[in-house]
This record gives C-alpha cells, structure tokens and sequence, in this order.
C-alpha cells in the first residue's frame, strides 16, 4: 500500500513495468496457426499452501462506513453478500473462499486543526482510528468498529489465518507530529526514543483481541513499505519510511514485546521484491533471529528468485502480502486481471509464498460504488487460482505460464494458465510424469467477454500425457484433473 494511494499518476507507471516484472508473457500470434506455447508440470513439490487473504483495513470503512466517512454498502443484505463474496466457501457459493485477514492497527493522526493536513484520500475510508487518542490516553477498545465487524464476519466464514499489520506509530510518536510521514521524504518519522512504547502499543492491542475478541494474531507486522519516500507529513494516508536501522530497531524491540505470545514478528513489508532482498542481507544477527516471517509487496523488483533464495537460506516462511491493480485511466478491466493473475503465480511459484493476500476489493476487484457489490474481472481472475486451490495444497515445480498444485490426498491435481496475448493460443501442458492419459479434465476460464467468467467447459489429457488446450486471446484457464494420484513426490531445490 505505497506511493499509489496519494498518486494515482505515479502509480500508472509502475503498473506499466509490472506484467513484464511477473512473467507476463505477451505472445503475438501470426497470421497462420494460433500461436503454440508449452509447459511441464513435474512432481517435485515445493510449499504447502496456508491461504489467500486480505488487508481488511480501509474496505472496513468503505463497507460499514467510519466516523469520517459514511458506507458506500449501507444496505445490510448486501453487506453481507459483500462478505459472502470475499469469505464464503467457494463450494457453496460464488466467494473466492479467503481464509486470511489482515487487520490494520491503526495509529491515529494528530486532531489538532491544521496539524497534519490532509487533502482529500485516493481511497474513502483511508482515515483510521488507533486505540489511543493521545499520550496518556486509556486505551479506548471502542474505536474502529467498522473493521472489528469485518474481522469477525470473515471469521465466521471460515477465516483461519489472522494477521496484524501498522502503518505507522501514534502521531506524538513521531519526529513529525504526524501518521502520514515526516516533513522530508526519506527520513525516519519514528522516534527513536519511542520504538518500545510502539512495540508495546501493538503487543497490548493483540493481546487485547486475544483475551476480549477471540482472534488470535499469528504474526504482526509492524511496518510498511519502509522504502518508500513517498511518505510525508499532510499525505493521504498512515505511512513512515523506515531506513535499516530503524526497521531492525522495530523488530527486536517487537519481539521482545511479544515474547510469552504466540504471535511472531513479521516484515518488513518493503514495496520492492529487490528492496526487501537487500533488507535481509544486511540485517544483523539480532533482528533476523527476531523476524519470524517475511512479508513483501509485489508493487516492484525484478529478481524474485533473488528473494526466494534470501528467504530460503534463513529458513524463515514468505507471505506475498500485498499487491493491487490498477488506478490508470482506460486500463481495461482484463489487464488488471492478467496483472494480478501473474503476480499470484510469481508469488506462489518463484517466491514459494505460502500466502498471497491482495490488498482492498475496491482496487478494480469488485465495484461497490452504487452500493451493490459487482465483481470485476480481477475478481474472477483471482477466482481462478483461489476456488481450486486451497489451503493445505502442494506447489508443484512447473513451467511457462502454468502453476500447479496438489491437493493433500493427492488425487485432484490443479493447473492454471495465462494467455496474456491478444490473440488466442494453443497450450500444450505436458503431464505425463502423472501418468494419467485419457483423464478428463474440467476447465473453466475467464475472459474479457462477462460471459466469460468462470465458465464451465470439458477437456481430456491425451494418450500421450498432455493437456492441449485452445485459450481465448486475454485470458485465465484453470484445469482440474481429479483422481491423480503421484506415486512418488520430489522437492525441488531450494
């Protein structure tokens, strides 16, 4: 959640270098046959899936509304099919079926009048409230009701993995007096003589959902998107930059913090892939030994593998835990969802992500301005890869533009595909270490054309083991081959 949400021209620019930054394969057919492409699925497994999820915070607000802004879903019925389609079983509805939730503490800006001012926010509901109104203030458990509501609605529809996450520190912890930023872009706004009492401002509130909510936090990140300088005091969110030292600061003074917890420290949620390598190969013994996740943002970087070595080699799990698409005037709704279909399969194959979240519905995956929540192509996108593949699945290694997944017993193998050219192609998945000729094989697709959206049509692997499948131009297919069962499982190395 960086530079975007206070530019959405700036942002357009990142998202034109993305596609090709996730493996966004343009194939440009000839004039002749469909362009051919091909992939091999192989059996040597990499992570176990944990879930796909969400950042709850601002799309509380847009939902029930906040005490600065009113709710764009005032009708109860349909709030709650907004949360059916988020949260609700995809074998008993049309949901996506997330079952993890990420929660915003928030830190709650400066009230005096012109301190901290804010021109009007890229997003309704970006405005948050934190638990504390000032120094000296008693901890009011009353506040930020709209996204307390949302947490449990998501709970009650099965959601398994929570997280807490902050933006930034309380304002009078800050060298600026303000949550959005210091008065210089690049600059620390954390005090430096205020990180334990932030450490222990986030440790009391999950202590609190513990004891009074019954959410149990796993994981609490305590910073986000640290390397970006675009946050500055008047901005339109909560936001800090964050240079080395402090990040490492943060994450053992957290640590501490939460010690006699079952939540560990995540982070540090840089923006940049690359960023959020160069982080880990210069922190001290101290705070790796302290971070026991790491989470990153699929806004930029060009060498994920880089991550995933990093990552590997610390032994430590990775959430994708966050990305979202697209703010640009005139960007067709099948853009952004190629976009993100490609950084779900960036995240869950190159990075080895055990979670993906994606960051609000709101940023072009369902419309919600009339009130009546519309799923959009990203969202059916999306629903390509969450609806099959489930928490508990088997990553398998694989090629092209293909990710694959096994379920625990074995015995449905999922495969999902991009055809990211305007021009329809024919794709050749080559699956004979399955040993599986003739299985029949459901497929459903989404395409440009709102007909398209997960539509239902039959297929069958060949007598040779292949899968040979004619995708429409722009589009997702996804392949659900059941009754597969591996004889022997490989790993990949790492």
């Amino acid at each position: 959640m960086g530079e975007a949400r206070r530019s959405p021209g700036r942002r357009c620019t990142q998202l034109v270098r993305l596609p090709a930054l996730l493996g966004l394969a343009l194939v440009l057919a000839g004039a002749g046959d469909p362009a051919r492409t091909t992939a091999k699925v192989s059996t040597d497994t990499q992570q176990t899936l944990r879930g796909w999820g969400m950042s709850l915070a601002w799309e509380a607000n847009v939902i029930y509304g906040s005490p600065f802004d009113a709710a764009r879903v005032p009708d109860p019925a349909e709030q709650r099919r907004y949360m059916d389609l988020l949260y609700g079983n995809p074998s008993r509805g049309p949901g996506l079926g997330l079952n993890v939730a990420r929660y915003n503490i928030g830190g709650g800006d400066n009230p005096e009048p012109g301190r901290c001012p804010a021109p009007p926010v890229v997003q309704p509901g970006a405005r948050m409230e934190g638990f504390l109104a000032g120094p000296g203030a008693q901890y009011d458990w009353s506040r930020d009701r709209s996204q307390r509501r949302m947490l449990h609605e998501a709970k009650a529809r099965g959601a398994n993995v929570f997280e807490a996450f902050s933006n930034s520190a309380p304002w009078w912890m800050t060298v600026s007096g303000c949550a959005s930023g210091a008065e210089r872009a690049g600059e620390d706004n954390l005090r430096a003589d205020a990180v334990p009492a932030f450490a222990a401002y986030l440790a009391k509130v999950v202590e609190h959902f513990r004891r009074k909510e019954g959410i149990a936090f796993g994981s609490v990140s305590p910073l986000n998107e640290p390397d970006g300088a675009w946050w500055v005091a008047g901005g339109r969110q909560e936001g800090s930059f964050a240079s080395l030292a402090t990040q490492e600061a943060v994450v053992v003074a957290l640590a501490r913090a939460l010690a006699g917890s079952r939540a560990k420290v995540s982070g540090t949620e840089a923006n940049s892939m690359d960023a959020m390598t160069g982080f880990l190969a210069q922190m001290g013994a101290a705070s790796l030994g302290a971070l026991g996740q790491v989470n990153v943002h699929q806004y930029n970087g060009t060498d994920p593998e880089a991550l995933r070595r990093r990552v590997s080699a610390l032994g430590k799990p990775l959430w994708a835990s966050e990305v979202g698409c697209c703010l640009s005037a005139g960007q067709s709704e099948m853009a952004g969802a190629l976009f993100m279909a490609n950084a779900i399969r960036t995240a869950l194959r190159v990075l080895h992500a055990e979670v993906w979240c994606f960051w609000q519905p709101d940023w072009g995956v369902i419309d919600a301005r009339n009130g009546h929540p519309r799923p959009l192509r990203q969202f059916y996108a999306i629903a390509q890869y969450t609806r099959f593949i489930r928490p508990g699945f088997t990553v398998l290694s694989s090629q092209g533009d293909t990710l694959a997944a096994l379920s625990p017993d074995r015995r449905r193998l999922v495969l999902v595909a991009t055809n990211g050219s305007g021009e329809s192609a024919v794709h050749d998945i080559d699956l004979t270490a399955f040993r599986r000729p003739g299985a029949a094989v459901a497929i459903y697709r989404t395409a440009e054309d709102p007909a398209v959206s997960l539509a239902y049509e039959p297929g069958r692997v060949n007598d040779a083991g292949h899968l040979i499948d004619r995708q429409p131009p722009a589009s997702v297919s996804t392949y659900v081959i059941e009754e597969a069962p591996v004889a022997a499982l490989g790993h990949a190395a790492p």
